[in-house]
């Protein structure tokens, strides 16, 4: 919030969506409206799930275009009058920003953003801006959509734990888009939970990437994401699975098996790991670190 209010004057709204917390939300929410007329604050009664929060967010936003912040990311200085610029200068139904993670000590890794990009893209329909953007597409805090396409019955993809997916891809199909090159967005490393990691990352993001290519998304670049997502997301995690606590994995065999089928990676690689001792990961995590000659940042 703090990092929104540096940088945002009474002419950019600020629409917070309490969902029902449990913290002090509430009370820190109360001294910041005494101070700042641009904010709106919303409080469910109950949690209503982060996708219909989210919804709930663009659907209350009055503005032409919706910057999507989750609680636990920061905007970089410079981010709000980025996307100012980009739409003062570009129609575009999307606006992309590039993000990077902020390390143990706190410190912003801006040089190690999560798009190798050292340009600002514009991509002229949603084939372009997936072959850029790939699984981190789901990455919620870099978003900045034109509310207006953004799609009516997008309460249909309650539960996913993608809505915000669902609806960007719906909204630039046919569009053009916007991606920064340098990042504007931070995001704290490792910081997941509250799902079936296999369930949501396996199951529910091929459900996605099958909407794209039912929507005439390329079914070539819809395939490459989908593999990339195997290999370099549900992999790695599937070793930090083994000593990471609070990350639901339940029946997870079922969820590969019902997300990848019998392909060879799944059935060779990722369901032997997921079976596997947490000794004989930590030695294979060595073993793979020796190969690649650096750390592996799955802890």
């Amino acid at each position: 919030m703090r990092s929104v209010l540096g940088q945002a004057d009474s002419s950019v709204e600020i629409l917070v969506s309490d969902n029902a917390s449990s913290d002090e939300t509430k009370e820190f929410m109360a001294e910041l409206l005494l101070r700042h007329s641009n904010i709106k604050y919303y409080r469910n009664q109950e949690n209503i799930g982060a996708d219909a929060n989210i919804l709930n967010c663009v659907n209350k936003a009055e503005g032409q275009y919706v910057f999507l912040l989750a609680d636990d990311d920061i905007a970089l200085p410079g981010a709000v009058d980025k996307i100012r610029q980009i739409i003062s200068g570009h129609d575009v139904g999307l606006i992309y920003l590039n993000a990077c993670g902020i390390a143990a000590g706190g410190e912003i890794e801006r040089e190690k953003s999560v798009l190798p990009l050292n340009r600002d893209v514009v991509c002229r329909d949603g084939n372009e801006f997936l072959a850029i953007v790939r699984v981190w597409v789901t990455f919620l805090s870099s978003l900045v959509v034109k509310k207006s396409l953004y799609p009516a019955d997008a309460e249909k993809f309650f539960h996913t734990h993608f809505l915000q997916s669902y609806g960007i891809l719906t909204a630039v199909r046919s569009t053009s888009s916007y991606i920064t090159g340098d990042p504007y967005v931070a995001y704290q490393a490792g910081n997941t939970g509250g799902y079936n990691f296999y369930r949501t990352w396996g199951y529910n993001f091929n459900k996605l990437m099958d909407y794209c290519a039912g929507i005439g998304y390329d079914k070539k670049i819809v395939r490459k994401v989908k593999a990339e997502n195997m290999k370099k997301y549900i992999l790695p995690w599937t070793m930090r699975l083994k000593t990471q606590k609070g990350l639901e994995s339940s029946k997870g065999w079922f969820w590969i098996l019902r997300s990848y089928k019998l392909h060879p990676f799944a059935i060779f690689v990722l369901l032997p790991l997921y079976f596997a001792p947490a000794a004989l990961i930590r030695v294979v995590r060595r073993v793979l670190e020796w190969i690649v000659g650096r750390r592996l940042n799955i802890d």
